[in-house]
């Protein structure tokens, strides 16, 4: 799950430059589609180990 987390920031995070460049927009705006990004992904995280958590173990089969 790390791998997926991490992985797509680490490929497109040197990419910034040109994509900003192709885009023609900011720098502040494309590092903000990185944190947004990034803010949703770990608040997806937190959210559904928090509901697993919560869940029993024989109903979890049931609900994915």
């Amino acid at each position: 799950m790390m791998f997926f987390a991490v992985f797509p920031r680490v490929l497109l995070a040197p990419l910034l430059l040109r994509i900003s460049a192709d885009l023609g927009v900011s720098y502040d705006s494309t590092s903000s589609f990185f944190l947004t990004s990034s803010v949703g992904f770990s608040l997806g995280l937190v959210t559904s180990g928090f509901i697993a958590c919560r869940l029993p173990v024989s109903g979890g089969g049931v609900y994915s």
